[in-house]
């Protein structure tokens, strides 16, 4: 199936991918959200300057302008008739990842459409004041509802986004974490652990000093350190494998293994994978298709066979009955004739020689079952 893409995006690599999908997004106008798959959705986006662009859905994993047609389902879905129903021909008037998180906002005039890529993913459909019109599956925490009539908030947060950070506000905060640094990265700056661990080791500091033990010289290495990426300009979309999972992140972090792309940008890599993806779907569905044709073949040629045997069986009875009809007095006189010698207690040899010189048609004839058997024309 086309949701079980085998990586997924950090809230890091979803920054670096707006960026790219921001220019084709922000300004053109919706016209239908479409379902492709499971969890895979399509929204087709119309500009009058760029064109016609298909905006893929996967959730909880990923999204990408696809370069290529993809064909949607037709089916019922109470969800998108909804969204289709408010936001078709809606202008898109902001695109954003909501404080770094794995969320992204759908900004309209009058309308929000938040998509989640965490946990099992998740589509909520609001007005301009937050307010749920809509959800693709409805769920609650003890903190949240993702239901009809709630006021859609965001999950609690994972930290400050580095973005937001100076030196100063960086050292104040990272100060006050009782965790290692590592853990104070990741849950108060929300830096996805991959990326925490590379710049500990480019800043030379320790992942499990506790950050009130830092010098001032080790905290504006490892200020520089997430400035320089959180800032990087050079996008080379890789694939690492962290904790059993794939990810796909922006750039190359030297102490990590990863499997180099050669595409230039992150919705180039996400597109090609998914092209792959989808035509590798594409020929098992045709193979199933052969195969369920031949099969089908295969079944009505014997059906024909069957009916040709039954046609020359039933074409045969018909002319042993046409036979019969013709030759009835002529048999009847037979039977009559044969039932009277056994009445007469003759032997089989008597009884044939007498028959078959009156009824010369007669061949053989049995007197346990008092049966005759003749050859007519």
């Amino acid at each position: 199936m086309l949701q079980e893409l085998n990586f997924e995006l950090t809230n890091l690599s979803i920054h670096f991918l707006l960026s790219e999908l921001k220019p084709f997004l922000e300004g053109s106008f919706m016209n239908k959200m479409q379902l492709i798959d499971k969890n895979v959705f399509k929204l087709r986006i119309h500009s009058s300057e760029k064109g016609n662009h298909d905006l893929i859905i996967i959730i909880p994993k990923m999204l990408f302008l696809a370069s290529y047609q993809t064909n949607a389902k037709h089916t019922k879905h109470s969800f998108l008739d909804q969204v289709n129903k408010q936001l078709k021909r809606r202008r898109i008037i902001e695109f954003n990842q909501m404080n770094l998180e794995r969320i992204i906002q759908m900004k309209f005039e009058e309308y929000n459409l938040y998509i989640e890529f965490f946990s099992k993913g998740n589509i909520i459909f609001t007005d301009s004041k937050d307010i749920i019109l809509g959800v693709l599956r409805p769920e609650s925490w003890s903190a949240r509802k993702l239901r009809k009539g709630e006021t859609y908030i965001l999950p609690p947060s994972k930290g400050v986004s580095p973005f937001d950070l100076n030196f100063n506000g960086f050292k104040e905060l990272i100060s006050k974490s009782e965790k290692n640094i590592v853990r104070s990265l990741i849950s108060q700056v929300s830096f996805p652990p991959m990326f925490a661990e590379q710049v500990l080791i480019d800043s030379n500091v320790d992942k499990e000093k506790l950050p009130s033990s830092l010098s001032e010289k080790e905290m504006k290495n490892l200020f520089e350190s997430i400035s320089k990426i959180i800032n990087s300009k050079n996008i080379t979309p890789e694939i690492l494998e962290f904790n059993k999972k794939n990810y796909l992140i922006p750039f190359n972090l030297s102490s990590f293994e990863t499997k180099k792309l050669k595409e230039k940008n992150l919705n180039e890599a996400i597109n090609n994978v998914f092209s792959s993806s989808l035509e590798s779907e594409e020929n098992t569905e045709q193979e199933e298709h052969s195969a369920a044709t031949k099969s089908a073949e295969r079944k009505l040629e014997r059906l024909k066979e069957g009916l040709q045997t039954l046609k020359d069986k039933t074409d045969l009875n018909k002319i042993k009955a046409e036979i019969i009809r013709a030759n009835f007095i002529l048999v009847d006189s037979a039977l009559r004739e044969f039932k009277n010698l056994m009445n007469q207690k003759k032997g089989k040899e008597d009884i044939m020689r007498k028959l078959s010189s009156e009824f010369p048609f007669i061949k053989e004839i049995d007197l346990k079952t008092k049966e005759m058997i003749v050859e007519l024309e």
